[in-house]
């Protein structure tokens, strides 16, 4: 088995790397950010510990899951507040994205584990393979500001919480960069990337 971790910035066009390389050549994809939502759902010890620290204005009075919308708006205005939450959801998240790894090595040859704080939480341990997707920083926020429906000053805050490009494809073997809205462009790329992938020696993808 060969594990590639996906990373890059906030609307570099992770996801849809992810979606390209699981519906055209069928690997098998995790997706860390849902693995989170499972590690703080009600009645886990993360929820518990979640509501401890932030407290019950980030549950969904509805639903009594955690409001993900409501933690945003708390983490991303205070670095101390972020580094709150990571220290309590990293761990948990790991343990599940370990879990799921574990359990599809017996059927997959290659997997991708889509993460965009990869480097940052540490799970970089669990990749044979980093590869990063890059777009420039006016096209991530353009990107954020229409998918979330975020003002301009929103959006350059969450830009500014993440680790920097230059910081994050130091630790990547494979650079995508994805700053148009190309399908095909992109597809160019991820099959060139592939070509120079040391996943190659596992597994003949194209």
């Amino acid at each position: 088995m060969f594990v590639i971790g996906l990373t890059g910035g906030i609307c570099s066009g992770k996801s849809t790397v992810a979606k390209l390389l699981n519906e055209r050549l069928g690997i098998k994809c995790i997706d860390a950010d849902r693995k989170a939502h499972e590690a703080y759902k009600q009645g886990t010890p993360t929820y518990n510990k979640l509501i401890k620290v932030f407290g019950i204005d980030i549950i969904n009075p509805e639903t009594k899951e955690i409001e993900r919308n409501a933690l945003g708006k708390l983490v991303f205005t205070s670095k101390e507040k972020r580094v709150e939450l990571n220290n309590i959801v990293w761990p948990a998240t790991k343990e599940i994205v370990k879990k799921e790894i574990e359990n599809s090595a017996k059927d997959n040859v290659l997997i991708i584990l889509e993460a965009a704080l990869l480097i940052e939480a540490g799970w970089d341990d669990l990749c044979d393979e980093i590869w990063a997707t890059e777009t420039d920083d006016d096209v991530a926020i353009m990107r954020l500001m229409k998918r979330n429906k975020l003002s301009k000053e929103e959006a350059l805050r969450r830009m500014k919480s993440q680790l920097p490009n230059k910081e994050r494809n130091k630790h990547a073997k494979i650079i995508i960069k994805n700053d148009c809205n190309d399908i095909d462009a992109l597809w160019y790329q991820i099959q060139k990337s592939i070509r120079n992938s040391n996943s190659q020696k596992k597994s003949s993808l194209l």
